[in-house]
């Protein structure tokens, strides 16, 4: 993977425990899964590596809220985000949440390689 100068480029693949995060391997707990045809991965691993600042879970409405730069983001388990065709999950007493959206709402560039199965985020960041 190149990285450039003021970018973060982060990569997994399902089934691994392992992310790359601008080329250094970063173990997570679990793998990513694919659901309703979406990578999904848990909320903890995708704001560690794309630096979200702030996660915040409310068990009462099983809603997740991600602080970065300023930008919130809140999804809540099982609520359809209409534009992606899924929602976010608990699969084995984690919260995952679908890569793409979380990429798009933080202008990030997601591509996905089907041959071997993984989803490359690449955002810009301050230097």
């Amino acid at each position: 993977i190149t990285v450039m100068r003021g970018q973060r480029v982060v990569s997994f693949s399902v089934g691994s425990r392992n992310m790359y995060i601008n080329g250094t391997v970063v173990p997570m707990n679990t793998s990513v899964e694919i659901k309703d045809g979406r990578a999904f991965i848990p909320v903890r691993d995708i704001a560690n590596a794309l630096s979200i600042s702030k996660i915040d879970w409310n068990e009462e409405t099983k809603e997740v809220t991600l602080t970065i730069d300023g930008k919130v983001i809140k999804m809540t388990v099982g609520v359809v985000l209409e534009e992606y065709g899924t929602a976010p999950a608990i699969i084995s007493d984690r919260t995952f949440v679908p890569v793409r959206f979380v990429a798009d709402e933080l202008g990030a560039e997601t591509s996905w390689d089907d041959a071997t199965k993984t989803v490359t985020i690449t955002k810009a960041v301050a230097e």
